[in-house]
């Protein structure tokens, strides 16, 4: 790739994401602003497949800029549509959270990644496991600090990881978390009705314990 295409991807890489992320803001202030916190945990959507779709487009928001954490979104989910639906939501949600910057990255991020292993000292000693598994480096970047979320998949994009590969990896460094945030809300939401105990039945304990014990481990050990 000649410097002036190079310079030309780049510039694109800076102007996309803004214009894209405003755009979607405003669909989201269009289809839920009004909403208070009070009315926020009580909602109930009328509209299952609008709320959806409003959750999803902040999803598409947070993976471009820094505006709403994806834990608010995983919360949010939870209240909207309990607890199933909620996970199904939220699954959705980060394969459009981890799909786009990807493809901004794919096709515009030429640059990106000199700049990032100059930055990120740590990410050229994982990078060599993407030359053998790109799964499993699509996952290790997921749950080792070493860049942000959405870095991540602009660089892994550049990288030309395979988009199939780098999505399952993806969702499964990204799933322990977000079940985490579901499962607790949706208790929340229950207890708020009185039903909290009869919501933190033995599955849903064991679920959070083998979670939060899996999350902690494989975290310490890997960032070690």
């Amino acid at each position: 790739m000649s410097k002036q295409d190079s310079s030309h991807s780049s510039r694109m890489l800076k102007i996309l994401p803004p214009i894209i992320t405003v755009g979607l803001v405003l669909l989201c202030i269009y289809i839920g602003s009004k909403m208070s916190i009070q009315g926020l945990i009580s909602y109930t959507p009328s509209n299952v497949l609008l709320a959806a779709a409003g959750i999803l487009a902040l999803f598409a928001v947070k993976s471009l800029s820094v505006i709403f954490p994806l834990s608010v979104l995983y919360i949010v989910s939870a209240f909207w549509f309990g607890r199933w639906v909620g996970l199904a939501v939220c699954y959705l949600g980060l394969v459009v959270s981890c799909t786009l910057p990807y493809l901004l990255g794919r096709h515009f991020g030429a640059g990106v990644v000199e700049q990032l292993l100059c930055k990120y000292p740590k990410l050229r000693q994982l990078q060599s496991v993407g030359d053998s598994n790109q799964l499993m480096f699509s996952y290790l970047l997921r749950i080792v600090s070493v860049l942000p979320g959405d870095l991540c998949s602009l660089f892994l994009g550049a990288c030309s990881v395979d988009y199939r590969r780098y999505l399952i990896g993806s969702l499964l460094g990204l799933s322990p978390m977000m079940i985490l945030h579901v499962l607790f809300a949706d208790l929340f939401a229950q207890s708020l009705s009185g039903s909290f105990w009869e919501a933190l039945t033995p599955q849903t304990i064991v679920v959070i314990v083998v979670l939060v014990v899996v999350s902690i481990i494989s975290s310490v050990i890997l960032n070690k």
